[in-house]
């Protein structure tokens, strides 16, 4: 998988764990608000319930109250509250919150110009109650308007007796027997009967709503808590998965970069796989090893002779002076051998140069054939070759020198040419310098060709 593709999972992963987090966060809003409607649709059907119960007690208060007194006013008051539980009159201001305790005899009751006319009828569909709950309610309000008739036969008797001052003190007696007596206190015991059903149904709903919206609000929390979890536990994996895949790679990536910059080509690493950074890796090795085999055959081409194939003056200048250090400190018997092809101008003259380059290459093939390591042989320059021996002594280079001689006289040269050569050898002293060394090795070659030519000569020491 790429890195651009790990990216855009992780992305993913993050949006829809963070998507479902809002989610769920919504849902336990809603359910907040939810159970907070339920609450209040509780308390406000436990008060609808206790302003049937409140209105039903004044009532009783007012009509008792005038049976007793024969005040009009209050029966003035009754007519009122009963009108406006009927939705006859509109409903004062603040009504619910004990009302009609703070209206004495000394003060009349104003019905208000403004506002809303609701029976309780009506008042009992705005609530969310269940069928049973609506029923005790129903049964509740009929015992309640069964006090009300009997409050008006109460009534009718004290209207009787206000025509009849016979009947006035019998009928007022009747009245508040009517009031006092047993079917009176059975209506009401059974409306309060039903009004307690109401409230035991209610609060039994109720609690079980609540307790179903805590128990899912539970769930949610539970829920909300495990993908924040996730979310975090994919945080820290895609740190950890981002260091390792992606951080340690290119800081390695880095550590080749100067090891290239230090000239090394060595580069040896963990980073693997098809991803972005893998690609990059085998790319950087490639190239690498692109550059490195390119310095490698520049290095070879500096070093060799482009004609024949080997070493150049370069090369061997640095094998001198490889093989000077191994005179001077471990003792090895080192020579120098300077070769020069007999006559080879004349053979360029008269033959040409192309015969002339054929035969270069043509030597240059003898040499390597018979001068294997340790031994180093190279063109010096023209028709010069150096051939430079390793533990061997000067009379040992002199024996494998004169046996090329003997190869090379006795082989056959392109354009059927007779090719000889003529060498100086030098040995190499711990105590030299490599110009020295050329110069005894140049006075040695320069002897051979003065004797005659196709021989070799040596020269340990300076000519005095």
């Amino acid at each position: 998988m790429t890195i651009q593709q790990r990216i855009i999972l992780f992305f993913i992963l993050i949006t829809a764990l963070l998507l479902s987090v809002i989610a769920l966060m919504w849902y336990r809003l809603t359910l907040q608000q939810e159970l907070t409607q339920a609450q209040k649709n509780r308390y406000e059907s436990y008060r609808l319930a206790v302003q049937l119960k409140n209105t039903a007690d004044e009532l009783t208060q007012m009509a008792r109250t005038y049976t007793h007194t024969g005040d009009p006013r209050y029966l003035e008051y009754y007519r009122h509250i009963l009108a406006i539980r009927e939705g006859k009159e509109i409903r004062p201001k603040g009504y619910d919150i004990l009302f009609w305790d703070k209206i004495s005899p000394e003060m009349d009751f104003i019905s208000p110009k403004t506002g809303t006319k609701i029976s309780f009828q009506a008042l009992l569909k705005r609530y969310d109650i269940s069928s049973q709950e609506r029923t005790a309610l129903h049964e509740a309000k009929k015992y309640a308007d069964k006090l009300t008739q009997l409050e008006r036969q109460a009534f009718h008797l004290m209207d009787l007796a206000s025509l009849n001052d016979s009947l006035s003190s019998a009928n007022h007696l009747t009245a508040q027997q009517l009031l006092y007596g047993a079917q009176y206190r059975r209506d009401k015991a059974k409306m309060m009967q039903k009004l307690s059903n109401y409230f035991n149904l209610l609060d039994r709903r109720s609690s079980f709503k609540v307790q179903a919206i805590a128990h899912r609000t539970r769930q949610i929390d539970f829920a909300i808590f495990t993908l924040i979890l996730l979310m975090l536990f994919l945080a820290i994996f895609s740190w950890f998965h981002s260091r390792r895949k992606i951080v340690h790679p290119l800081r390695e990536l880095i550590d080749w970069t100067q090891k290239l910059k230090k000239g090394s080509f060595e580069f040896e690493g963990t980073i693997h796989g098809e991803d972005e950074i893998g690609q990059l890796a085998r790319s950087f090795t490639h190239m690498a090893d692109t550059i490195h085999q390119s310095l490698n055959d520049l290095n070879v081409k500096a070093h060799t002779d482009r004609l024949t194939g080997l070493p150049n003056r370069m090369a061997l200048e640095i094998e001198m002076q490889r093989l000077h250090l191994a005179v001077k400190y471990y003792g090895i018997h080192c020579n120098l051998v300077l070769l020069d092809l007999d006559y080879f101008k004349a053979i360029n003259d008269r033959h040409g140069h192309n015969i002339g380059d054929r035969v270069l290459v043509h030597f240059a093939h003898l040499l390597q054939k018979r001068i294997e390591a340790p031994q180093f042989a190279g063109r010096w320059g023209g028709e010069e070759f150096v051939i430079l021996t390793k533990e061997m002594s000067l009379a040992q280079t002199k024996r494998l020198i004169e046996s090329l001689l003997q190869d090379v006289e006795r082989d056959t040269f392109p354009g059927g040419i007779h090719v000889t050569f003529s060498a100086g050898i030098s040995p190499i002293q711990a105590d030299d310098e490599i110009e020295t060394v050329l110069r005894r090795a140049d006075a040695a070659l320069y002897r051979a060709k003065r004797l005659g030519r196709n021989r070799v000569e040596t020269q340990e020491q300076d000519a005095s």
